[in-house]
């Protein structure tokens, strides 16, 4: 066995979501495809850039971060303070609607083996240079609305406050 776990080595998969035309394996074109052990994935925005990078758990072995180097369109990211609710705002869901789409996202803790995710709330908008409207139910039963966002932020909201902390997310150049 050595080093090796009762799988043994096998090269990572990265998919891309083709819309209504399913996936393909992008793996290779992106470097991802490297053959490990791997046994846990966590995505976050680790150079605040505004594009999800991945770090992988491998076994026995040292952990895989890869940096997305390759962002083409928008993204918002928000990041929630619960007061009545828990301060993690775990089990908030936040809802948005930019160019006659919408996407929700649910803020949750633990989400596979080895590996978690990030409390910040991340939404890909492609071309889309504003949120028509967001929207944050809170654990607690209070609704806030925020309209007219400008894409490339990461906001900051507090539940029940008003106000809209932002910060501009700006691409890394290569």
């Amino acid at each position: 066995m050595g080093n090796k776990s009762f799988n043994g080595y096998e090269h990572n998969v990265l998919l891309r979501n083709l819309g209504p035309e399913g996936f393909v394996d992008v793996g290779a074109v992106s470097g991802s495809d490297r053959v490990e052990d791997g046994r846990g994935l966590g995505i976050a925005d680790l150079d605040n850039d505004g594009d999800l990078d991945l770090v992988i758990q491998n076994y026995k072995q040292p952990s895989t971060i890869l940096m997305n180097r390759g962002r083409k369109g928008r993204a918002l990211q928000i990041r929630l303070r619960g007061v009545q609710s828990n301060r993690s705002a775990i089990g908030s869901v936040v809802s948005i609607r930019h160019d006659g789409r919408s996407q929700t996202r649910q803020v949750f803790c633990g989400s596979g083996y080895l590996s978690s995710q990030t409390l910040l709330v991340h939404f890909g908008l492609g071309e889309s240079t504003r949120v028509d409207e967001l929207t944050v139910r809170w654990p607690s039963g209070r609704v806030q609305v925020f309209r007219d966002i400008e894409a490339d932020r990461r906001l900051f909201i507090v539940e029940g406050s008003s106000d809209l902390r932002q910060i501009r997310l700006t691409p890394a150049e290569d």
